[in-house]
């Protein structure tokens, strides 16, 4: 299941949230591979940052390769980071799960998408006195996100 992050970061990379749940499935190990089917998309696989689960260099470049942590696989959640050529308002991508139970080598395929748009409303104001210029922003989340704002001047 893909899901938008509980939090977005203005000043961070924009994250993906997977999340697998293999229920009563004992899942000695797996291969998920991600493929972008948004255009202009560019998935960031090697920054992924990744809970429940131990991911080791896949042989094939975008492919994480899943080992438990205590012999079975349970709920593992997966923060990928991605890059967009422009303002992208849903993300579309493939997921290919190949993983090993005892009774063999499966392999499930998935097209999940999520809305990304960023809800976000900023305001500005500028006044201009004769000795002094003052700059009033104010920004509001339209939605139920936590917004955290970076106090960075370049």
């Amino acid at each position: 299941m893909m899901q938008i992050p509980k939090a977005i970061y203005l000043d961070r990379l924009r994250t993906m949230d997977i999340v697998l749940d293999p229920g009563h499935v004992d899942i000695s190990q797996a291969d998920l591979r991600i493929k972008s089917l948004t255009a202009g998309l560019r998935i960031l696989v090697t920054e992924t940052q990744t809970e429940g689960v131990n991911v080791e260099a896949g042989s094939t470049p975008g492919v994480l390769a899943l080992r438990p942590q205590d012999g079975k696989l349970t709920k593992a959640r997966f923060q990928i980071p991605y890059k967009s050529e422009g303002d992208l308002a849903e993300l579309l991508v493939r997921l290919e799960l190949v993983y090993t139970t005892s009774y063999g080598v499966f392999t499930y395929v998935t097209t999940p998408s999520v809305m990304v748009s960023l809800p976000l409303a900023v305001n500005v104001q500028d006044l201009f006195r004769k000795n002094a210029y003052v700059l009033c922003t104010s920004s509001s989340s339209c939605s139920s996100f936590y917004v955290a704002r970076a106090n960075k001047f370049v």
